[in-house]
């Protein structure tokens, strides 16, 4: 493990430039975030979440790396918040990493996370009153399903379908 990977609590080494951190409780992230950003990782590289329905789980995982510190650029945190399916909320990360700010909607759109202190969270994708409350990348989410021979035969019924 670096040197740098060491100092934090709970890493463990995913290869030889990504480091794991998971972290049990929403509490801890923000903690967290802002000694990884003193220590010079300034850039959230992406942000998404895993459904693990076994467990009744979402993990918000998180990448970090840096752009402006030449001894750090090959190194990547992915750090892991397990959330609870039914209440899943965690602070936002806007105020330490700024341009986290359209991922955290993305994962609110699809995932259902609620990212505490956002600005602005509404779906960015989808249509915010057809999707309401709906979440597709949910695994318990389902496809509605809708009967298209009734619909034709309604339309020849009608003369709408000519």
């Amino acid at each position: 493990m670096t040197d740098s990977s060491r100092e934090f609590q709970g890493t463990s080494l995913l290869s030889e430039k990504t480091s794991e951190i998971i972290i049990d409780s929403p509490d801890q992230l923000l903690p967290l975030a802002k000694q990884l950003k003193d220590k010079g990782y300034d850039h959230v590289i992406s942000l998404s979440a895993v459904d693990y329905p076994k467990s009744n789980e979402l993990h918000l995982v998180i990448h970090i790396s840096s752009y402006t510190k030449r001894d750090l650029q090959p190194k990547v945190f992915e750090l892991r918040v397990k959330l609870k399916k039914s209440e899943p909320k965690v602070p936002s990360l806007i105020n330490i990493w700024p341009s986290v700010e359209f991922q955290e909607r993305e994962a609110y759109e699809m995932f259902g996370i609620v990212f505490e202190g956002h600005p602005d969270l509404r779906n960015i994708l989808l249509d915010q009153e057809e999707f309401s409350g709906v979440h597709p990348l949910l695994k318990d989410f389902k496809i509605p399903e809708e009967d298209i021979t009734l619909k034709l035969k309604e339309d020849v019924k009608s003369g709408t379908n000519k």
